[in-house]
Order: C-alpha cells, then structure tokens, then sequence
C-alpha cells in the first residue's frame, strides 16, 4: 500500500471511528474537513519539495507508518489549534501512537506549514496569529504539540513546546542533523530514494524531556555579623599601678 492509500485508510478509519459516536473530525474555524484531509489538500509544490516541506506525495517513502501521513497529521492539527478558544486542545487519539521517526517530524513539520497556508496565517506577524486563535502561537510550538501529541503524551505547557520546538527544528530543519542529510539525498533524485526512505523511517533522536525549570528561590541571606566580644572584669585581688613622673 503506498502512502496515498496508508493515508486514506487512515482518515477513513477516524471518520467510521468518529460516526459512531455521533460526532464529526472538524475544528470550530471548520477549515480542513476530512473530504479536504486528502493527498490533493497536501501535494508538495516545487518550492516545498525543495525545503524538504513534505515528502508524501513525492513517493519517495514507501510504505511509511499511516500514523504520521501529512493528511491525517493535518486533520489532526485543525483539532488541536481552535481559533478563539483561548489554548490548543489535546490530540485526538485513535487507535495506537505513532512511531517517533524522522517521517514523523517531518510530516508534522509540513502538516502546520500547510494549516498555517490554509488559515491564511503569516509567521512573520505573531499579532495576527494571537487576535485569530486567542493565544500565542508560532510554527515551532505548534510542531512540537502536534508530534509530541501524535505519541500520545501528555499536553505540553507553552514552555515545554518552545523548547521541543526548537529541537525538532534541530533534527529536521534545513541545517538540522537529518534534513541537512535529506536536503544532499534529495538533489540526488530517485536514486537516493531508498536511502532517503531508510533516513525518514529511521527512529528520531529527539528528546522530550522537559526544559529545566527556572529556579525563583531568592539567594540566601547574608551571614548574621559576630557578636560583640564580651569584656571580663579584672581577676579579684589585683591592682593597677599607675606610674607617673615626679613634678
């Protein structure tokens, strides 16, 4: 089955999921809907295949984890960011976690570049983004709560996504350990795919441990100064003799 098909079986399965309970895989802004959640909704264009910006729909994976599908990793994101509700929500879980792998972070990573594209949000005006979802938000933290979700951990706090943010980006950014890898594979063409395939589905060095927390305890007060020494009277008996010159 190849990643087109993973994808739509995929979304497939959280809609008859999502029917049975009477409910619909729609965020309040409604801007991706699972007919929209399609490989067409998410086909690479020059420049994003160029920027490493989603894989998918280039074939280059095989049959990559239908947990991590640019497609399903959008719907889910659309669920996650609501605008004007004041804070992102929770993954939606269904079925098992996906695989931390490389394909992971950067399917992620192209899920919020296209539902920032399709909000018609610009990451160079956090402004805009804070009035339209009620809450800061940029493209960093909002990958991190997307993969960090995905794995089916626990909400991030803000602090917490700022950091994983940055590390993801670290991993599968342009200059990162691994997109650096994948950018060289890439301008190889079909050659290097599976090469690249091997890369993408390898497991992910990220850490998700959360950010030392900064320390408010306020310094230690200084030393209390000696006391003053204690004067003794003269031993008992003993007389002080003065001595002076004769007029």
């Amino acid at each position: 089955m190849d990643e087109l098909a993973a994808a739509a079986a995929a979304v497939g399965t959280t809609t008859e999921t999502n029917a049975d309970d009477g409910s619909e895989q729609r965020g309040p802004c409604g801007t991706v809907s699972v007919a929209n959640a399609s490989m067409e909704g998410v086909e690479s264009t020059t420049e994003d295949k160029e920027n490493n910006g989603g894989h998918a729909a280039t074939g280059e994976s095989g049959a990559g984890d239908p947990k991590a599908a640019v497609a399903v990793l959008l719907m889910k994101a659309d669920l996650m960011f609501p605008e004007g509700h004041g804070a992102p929500r929770a993954f939606t879980r269904d079925g098992t976690a996906a695989k931390k792998t490389n394909e992971l972070l950067e399917n992620a990573s192209a899920a919020i570049d296209k539902l920032f594209e399709q909000r018609g949000y610009d990451p160079k005006k956090p402004e805009q983004l804070k009035a339209s979802l009620g809450y800061a938000l940029d493209r960093y933290e909002a990958t991190a709560y997307l993969v960090t979700g995905a794995l089916h951990l626990l909400l991030l706090s803000p602090q917490e996504a700022r950091a994983i943010g940055k590390r993801i980006a670290n991993v599968i950014g342009m200059s990162g350990s691994v997109g650096a890898k994948l950018k060289a594979l890439r301008k190889r063409g079909k050659a290097a795919a599976p090469q690249i395939a091997a890369l993408l589905h390898a497991p992910a060095t990220l850490n998700l441990e959360p950010p030392p927390r900064n320390s408010t305890a306020s310094p230690a007060p200084p030393p209390a100064p000696p006391p003053p020494p204690v004067l003794l009277p003269p031993p008992a008996g003993r007389h002080t003799r003065i001595v002076g010159r004769a007029l």
